[in-house]
């Protein structure tokens, strides 16, 4: 009821106020209708309703200015109400009531749980130093509130290594004997499922197969992935737990933190979370905002064709929307369902005269312009201070807030005496024309005094706000477009900076849309990868950059084509390999649209030629005639391209005495040193990269290992403190390969280069190195004997 109450008098009221730029008012003072009536357009939701679309969409902007300004959150918990804590029995079970009975006491014991752990991790520095913090409040299905919270810790208090990340994260089940009250705390809260063949109707199960990817892989230590993503260590180390009638090991766990777990007897899932590849959706999935229910809506056949649907967002609001007991008293209590800090000021600005003005439905447009401080607004007063105190004159805009504060009563900005905010300027996109290029600047500009102040650019004012842009070096080569996609990439899917990219060359503002293209792509492909992981089932896919690239450009024509273009409409611009149909979600449609029988027939007349006639007899008499084949760096390739090789020549050799021999009986000589790079594994772990190497293959047994001993490096002329300073390198290498460098921890290891080996002093990091390995080579490049 409180809630409609609000949504009630937004509704009722909101008819009765407007909103108009201030010169649009003073024009239309000189018409013969000037009631407010008449002017202006509708407020629907304000972004100060709590739980709004606008509001959730403010925070997730104020969220990402915080990490733009202290950097990535290190750490991400998720906090879950119990509803066996001993605080909620000890109430419940004198009255013999179930907890859901009693929503008002689980929701102010999960306050007062949230309160003190925020004063743990934020006071009492359980992961160190903490610079900025944030949390949203959800609420479960079956109706438990959860927090979701982020930390942003400071430089001295960081978990950049693995050894780091296991002080603070375990994902694995303690010993039984050694520490029993954690072990029960993990069997109850941390452990995932049963799920998969165990139990397949378990709620995280999606097309066979579990949406959390549990059960994880044994690790025998934490690693930090290519992507920036943490492998925790979950040893298989015989510790196992029976829930459901069903045995679970290490691989079942959610990571969490020891401390904390026996300290709140609750799920607390805790990430390592410091990597930039998923930011924006971890920023996006804690401001989704409330849960709703799914439904489908059918017109009936009476309905009129003609119906125009009308846009009201109060009832898109409340459609399907589902409120829990504990989130309606949530709610009651008036309790905060985010919070943060620092705080984010919203920093708005506006071209001259065309700040908004809020009126009421009944005033006279006369009287409204007569007001001392109609013209007033936070931008222009921002300009005004800049007169008054000098230590603005350092400042941009979105620094101003740092020193001052702004009063909106007075209009007007003071000196700030404590605490400390960040500045946001509103995002403004391209098609804005004029204000686009004003925020430009002013993210540039200090100290300015008017709008002519701000298009002063080394000491020439420039007429409008784009020519100071184009002197500033911002709008050369399409920059302003890359710039606008750059910022835009902080806080937008993929999916929306793909829309903005086609926005902008579907307006022709683009000069050189294959240049943007090229500069921007990556941005553009965010999400892609998640997408294909997710419509595979397969957690680690991975996609070259050549085939990422192309499916990018196939979700670009893919909107292009809503709008009756194509990417063949751009010259500068590349066309996707492929069709659209590889984008199909429904993997059977998928299959048979991409099957081609003119491909395949084709396909296979091109391999019919190559296996007929003169085309492949000459290399294979050629192969058929070798005596001795080498090959280089054989420690590097899959063992499966030596057993393709090994089938290819049995294949050839047939006829002769050695087909049934390995290799068909050819000598090979394999070179390389284990000690060096091994087959590439993408995503793979240690007992992975040793399986795809050749001594992991049926040929090795055919192998005969012979040692190079000799360094002949060191037979060449060098001067005998060359010689051993390449002598100690060389042994340093050895040491490096076999191991006895740095802790074993089964192949993974910290190694220290020795200060002898390294560059100490330099400027430029290229130029160092050149000039160390061919010292003077711009004097004596043309002598024969330095060469």
């Amino acid at each position: 009821m409180m809630e409609s109450e609000r949504l009630s008098y937004i509704r009722t009221h909101q008819k009765e106020l407007r909103v108009d730029k201030y010169n649009n008012l003073h024009r239309s003072n000189d018409q013969v209708h000037t009631q407010g009536s008449n002017k202006g357009k509708r407020i629907i939701l304000p972004s100060t309703f709590v739980g709004g679309r606008r509001y959730m969409d403010q925070l997730y902007f104020d969220a990402m200015e915080i990490c733009s300004f202290v950097g990535f959150p290190d750490l991400f918990l998720t906090f879950t109400c119990n509803l066996n804590w001993p605080e909620v029995q000890r109430l419940l079970r004198p009255l013999h009531l179930k907890a859901q009975d009693h929503p008002d006491i689980i929701t102010r014991i999960f306050k007062i749980k949230l309160d003190q752990l925020m004063i743990d991790l934020t006071k009492n520095k359980i992961f160190g130093t903490i610079v900025a913090y944030l949390y949203t409040i959800e609420f479960q299905k079956r109706g438990l509130p959860h927090a979701h919270i982020l930390l942003f810790l400071h430089s001295s208090s960081k978990y950049p290594t693995p050894d780091d990340i296991d002080k603070i994260i375990s994902a694995e089940i303690p010993n039984q004997d050694q520490n029993k009250d954690l072990y029960e705390l993990v069997k109850t809260h941390m452990i995932h499922g049963p799920c998969g063949l165990a139990n397949t109707s378990s709620p995280c199960m999606k097309n066979g197969k579990c949406s959390r990817y549990y059960p994880k892989k044994f690790q025998i230590s934490t690693i930090v992935d290519q992507d920036g993503f943490p492998v925790y260590r979950r040893r298989n180390n015989g510790n196992e737990v029976e829930k459901n009638g069903i045995i679970l090991d290490n691989r079942y766990v959610v990571p969490y933190n020891p401390q904390l777990l026996l300290k709140y007897q609750a799920h607390i899932n805790i990430e390592w979370c410091n990597q930039s590849t998923s930011i924006k959706y971890l920023f996006k999935y804690i401001h989704k905002g409330y849960d709703r229910i799914t439904a489908t809506i059918i017109p009936s056949q009476t309905e009129d064709e003609s119906f125009v649907q009308v846009i009201d967002e109060i009832k898109d609001y409340l459609d399907y929307r589902y409120i829990s007991p504990c989130e309606a008293c949530w709610r009651i209590f008036s309790f905060p369902i985010h919070s943060r800090t620092p705080a984010v000021e919203r920093l708005y600005f506006h071209l001259p005269n065309e700040q908004s003005v809020y009126f009421n439905d009944y005033e006279d447009i006369d009287s409204l312009l007569s007001r001392p401080t109609v013209k007033d607004s936070m931008f222009t007063s921002w300009m005004d201070a800049n007169k008054k105190y000098s230590e603005g004159k350092n400042l941009t805009y979105a620094q101003f807030i740092s020193k001052f504060v702004y009063v909106a009563k007075e209009r007007r900005w003071k000196p700030r005496k404590q605490g400390y905010t960040i500045g946001r300027l509103n995002w403004i996109p391209p098609s804005t024309g004029e204000l686009f290029y004003l925020r430009m600047m002013l993210s540039v500009s200090k100290g300015q005094c008017s709008y002519e102040d701000i298009r002063i650019v080394g000491n020439i004012q420039y007429p409008n706000f784009k020519e100071a842009c184009f002197a500033m070096g911002f709008l050369k080569d399409d920059t302003e477009y890359i710039e606008a996609i750059r910022e835009a990439k902080d806080w937008g899917s993929g999916h929306y900076l793909r829309k903005l990219f086609v926005m902008m060359i579907l307006s022709n503002s683009i000069n050189r849309p294959g240049h943007v293209w090229e500069e921007t792509w990556q941005w553009l492909a965010d999400g892609i990868l998640h997408d294909q992981r997710k419509m595979s089932g397969i957690q680690d896919l991975q996609i070259n950059d050549a085939d990422l690239k192309n499916l990018t450009l196939l979700k670009v024509e893919e909107l292009l084509q809503l709008n009756r273009k194509s990417l063949k409409d751009y010259p500068s611009m590349p066309y996707p390999q492929g069709t659209i149909t590889s984008h199909i979600g429904n993997k059977l449609i998928y299959a048979e649209c991409d099957y081609d029988k003119e491909e395949l027939s084709q396909e296979f007349q091109n391999l019919f030629k190559c296996l007929t006639g003169r085309l492949c007899s000459e290399l294979a008499e050629l192969l058929k005639e070798t005596k001795l084949i080498i090959w280089d760096k054989a420690p590097m390739a899959h063992k499966f391209c030596f057993e393709a090789f090994d089938k290819t020549l049995k294949d050839i050799m047939s006829n002769s005495n050695n087909g049934n021999s390995p290799f068909g009986g050819k000598v090979i000589v394999f070179g390389g040193d284990f000690r060096q790079i091994l087959p590439v594994i993408p995503r793979g772990n240690r007992s992975d990269i040793v399986n795809a190497t050749i001594n992991a293959s049926y040929l090795w047994q055919h192998c005969h290992m012979l040692t190079l001993t000799k360094n002949m490096r060191l037979q060449n002329n060098l001067s005998n403190s060359n010689a051993e300073e390449l002598r100690e390198f060389s042994q340093w290498i050895l040491d490096v390969g076999d191991g006895k460098i740095g802790e074993s921890n089964d192949g993974y290891a910290t190694i220290r280069i020795p200060n002898s080996f390294l560059i100490m002093d330099f400027h430029d990091p290229i130029d160092a190195i050149v000039q160390s390995t061919y010292p003077n080579l711009v004097q004596q490049y043309t002598k024969e004997d330095f060469l």
